[in-house]
């Protein structure tokens, strides 16, 4: 037989629908989550018994999104080639899928505009969204590419803006992928983090990008640093020489010779700034991103699950779909219950083999305090018996 554990059954009771508790939290929230308001049993609870009656429309969400994807791909791919019928088919797929993300994302509108009930509070509301300032511009230009294409029987759509809308479409993968992950948290994490950071690498970059080019101009007409450095491209030949594609040579060209003490300066300058010190710096903002993130992953985790919740039910709910209500049953296992904590394994996320490093760090420190305060309360101990025992034998001998 395997181990026996021992559960305690309670009866959380909310009389209604407990979205509105979980719309309540979400604006309590700011960017930042509040960990106390989702770690603990009750919340964690009613995010589980709401997910369980939307998971499949989510899952549905998510398979349908992906088939949209993919009949983006295919008819990319064969667009270039013929625009025999796999392009009209696959076309017709991604159109038909678009228009009903389209329409989900103006009922979702229509909801945010009777909630408030004003029209520009509302839409101010759902374009606030940054995932929603993305999903309907990336349908309507997805919608103008193919029909556009279908009109002239051809590809006519610039491959530019077919580019650009094969990126906007995938951003999405990432706010669905949020019921299943909190790692989409941490890099958006990551992102909001390298603000300042991106731009102070932007301006090294165009500094010394100009300095180069500056020095470019010195050189004989068709000499390897005045082609690699001149117009726009020392930009992008900056930008190569951070990730170490760069060749000395063009630095020591024969047909720069004015100019080469300069741009070997300028070079061991750039490389120190930017190659060592900013991106050992980018390093430690990554790690300290993930640090605070992962404090409270289950916190970030249950919101994001709690706004899928809430925007899905809303959408069910002009199907006439009725709310849930009444008592949420939790069952807890007794040793947490008396702890009044729930262990790390039980977090209902899909990546629990991300320990936090501070939490361990915090751990093992916690575990060596309390090792020395064990034996420093033992010494004590001893040194209070040998004072003891002293102490009788100098009463002995006064005696």
């Amino acid at each position: 037989m395997g181990p026996q554990v021992t559960y305690n059954a309670c009866l959380i009771p909310f009389v209604g629908n407990t979205s509105k508790l979980l719309m309540k939290m979400e604006g309590w929230n700011g960017r930042s989550t509040i960990e106390s308001l989702y770690d603990n049993l009750v919340v964690d609870a009613i995010v589980w018994q709401k997910w369980q009656e939307v998971k499949s429309f989510h899952l549905l969400v998510f398979c349908a999104y992906l088939l949209l994807l993919l009949a983006m791909g295919l008819f990319c791919i064969f667009r270039d080639s013929g625009f025999g019928t796999m392009a009209h088919v696959a076309g017709g797929v991604a159109l038909i899928l678009c228009w009903l993300f389209a329409l989900q994302e103006l009922l979702e509108w229509r909801i945010a505009v009777l909630k408030k009930k004003s029209l520009l509070r509302g839409t101010n509301q759902y374009w606030g969204d940054t995932w929603n300032r993305l999903d309907l511009p990336s349908y309507m230009l997805l919608t103008g590419i193919i029909c556009y294409d279908f009109s002239v029987d051809g590809p006519s759509s610039p491959n530019t803006l077919v580019a650009l809308a094969v990126v906007m479409l995938s951003t999405k993968l990432l706010y669905l992928m949020q019921a299943y992950t909190s790692l989409v948290t941490m890099v958006l994490q990551v992102v909001r983090d390298m603000a300042s950071f991106s731009m102070l690498m932007l301006i090294f970059l165009v500094t010394f990008a100009l300095a180069f080019f500056v020095l470019a101009q010195r050189c004989t007409p068709g000499s390897n640093m005045g082609s690699e450095f001149g117009g726009w491209t020392a930009i992008m030949r900056s930008f190569a020489m951070m990730f170490g594609d760069f060749d000395l040579e063009y630095l020591n060209d024969e047909d720069c010779v004015q100019t080469a003490p300069m741009s070997m300066a300028c070079f061991i300058l750039y490389m120190m700034l930017v190659a060592i010190v900013l991106l050992n710096l980018l390093i430690a903002i990554i790690s300290d991103s993930f640090d605070i993130v992962n404090e409270k992953r289950k916190a970030e985790f249950l919101r994001n699950r709690a706004k899928l919740i809430i925007t899905h039910e809303e959408v069910l709910a002009w199907f006439k779909r009725p709310p849930s209500c009444g008592w949420t049953h939790v069952l807890v296992r007794a040793s947490e219950r008396v702890q009044g904590g729930m262990d790390s394994n039980d977090a209902p996320t899909a990546d629990d083999g991300f320990a936090s490093r501070m939490k361990v760090l915090k751990a093992k420190m916690a575990a060596k305090v309390g090792a020395v305060e064990a034996k420093v309360d033992t010494v004590v101990g001893e040194l209070s018996t040998i004072k003891g025992m002293l102490e009788q034998l100098l009463k002995r001998q006064t005696d």
